[in-house]
């Protein structure tokens, strides 16, 4: 042991080596420690689990996501849905093998219960003058599947009874379950409806490249509704311009498009008879080709059934229409009216008038240097 200056010798390493040994202790006695705690774990926990998922490559499942107007999964499986169940009409309507996607918007969801209700419309395909392909749909949630009922197969209706008031309000309910079990439309049907103006006034009547669907234009602009029905809107771009579908009490539903400043309502407002619609115009916000220079308009057709309705023998506005070929007018006591010229809105739907006489015996309004509107390459 060295010596101190005083000659004594030095305590200080044998205080150093009795702490150094301290300190060894210390850290065994904490491992017989953490031994012991482990133990307890093991035996509290039991010898077959292990706490840390880390260590077994377990995870805890993830919740079952819910339906949201931006969640991909529910629209990819409306859009193969729409495509599957209206795609053969489209296809005839627009004369194509293939079509484009369908334009779906998510009007009404129920996070909770799994239920969705919303519209679709097919566009056309680039440089095909028609009307989209409209249609209304409902869908359940079932697990990470979507069962998808459009409007015109058999689930729908069904469906529209299911569905819980968050996503198909108790008002709405009879008019979209008459309009999901309505037949298809035959020939004659008395509408019951004016004419989308006002009534006494007139407008210009034009076919659009057929005999399914009719443009017109003139008077004040302003679309109204033939009669009272639940409006709901299509290929929504913006706050004034969408394709509007009017769905009728009786199962009927009329379609508007290329309109402007389009009403701002509720999806599944009633709106009356005369109730405003919008204006006529020239946009086409689902397709469609592109209309050609002219005066705006608004191009309407009718449903029955989610089918499109001839417009042979219906009677609206207090004139029958009729149609040959090509051709479309409409008559009223034998006083006919050719495309392309005034058509007066005599109002709520008359009694039907007698049968015309033949084209060459029929009495015109049509003026000698009129002619008939383009006919566009295809027609809806």
């Amino acid at each position: 042991m060295p010596r101190s200056s005083s000659g004594h010798r030095s305590i200080l390493p044998l205080a150093d080596g009795v702490a150094r040994i301290g300190g060894l202790v210390a850290v065994l006695v904490g491992l017989a420690l953490c031994a012991i705690v482990q133990q307890e774990v093991v035996a509290r926990v039991g010898p077959h689990r292990v706490v840390k998922a880390e260590v077994t490559g377990t995870r805890r499942p993830r919740p079952t996501p819910k339906a949201s107007r931006t969640d991909p999964a529910p629209f990819a499986q409306v859009r193969t849905a729409v495509l599957r169940q209206r795609g053969p009409s489209a296809r005839a309507a627009f004369r194509v093998e293939s079509l484009p996607q369908p334009d779906v918007h998510m009007t009404r969801i129920d996070e909770a219960k799994g239920w969705a209700f919303g519209t679709a419309a097919i566009p056309p395909p680039p440089g095909v003058a028609a009307l989209p392909d409209p249609s209304l749909f409902i869908a359940r949630r079932s697990g990470q599947t979507w069962q998808v009922a459009s409007a015109g197969v058999e689930d729908f209706a069904r469906f529209v009874r299911q569905a819980p008031t968050t996503v198909v309000p108790a008002d709405e309910r009879p008019f979209l379950e008459q309009y999901g079990e309505a037949s298809s439309a035959k020939e004659g049907v008395a509408t019951g409806m004016t004419l989308p103006w006002s009534a006494g006034q007139s407008w210009t009547m034009r076919s659009l490249g057929g005999v399914d669907a009719l443009q017109f234009s003139g008077g004040d602009g302003r679309v109204l509704a033939p009669a009272p029905g639940r409006l709901y809107r299509l290929c929504a771009r913006s706050a004034s311009q969408s394709m509007l579908l009017l769905i009728h009490a009786d199962g009927l539903a009329s379609e508007y498009y290329q309109m402007a400043d389009v009403a701002d309502v509720k999806e599944g407002t009633l709106i009356q008879e005369g109730g405003y619609l919008g204006h006529t115009g020239t946009a086409r916000p689902c397709g469609g080709a592109a209309p050609a220079s002219g005066p705006a308009t608004v191009d309407f057709t009718l449903f029955s059934g989610a089918s499109l309705m001839p417009l042979e023998g219906t009677r609206i506005g207090g004139w029958t229409l009729h149609t040959a070929g090509d051709q479309v007018w409409a008559d009223r006591s034998g006083l006919r009216v050719n495309a392309g010229n005034p058509l007066l809105n005599f109002g709520t739907d008359a009694p039907p008038s007698p049968s015309p006489r033949p084209p060459s015996a029929t009495p015109s309004l049509r003026s000698p240097s009129a002619s008939p509107s383009p006919r566009p390459t295809h027609s809806r």
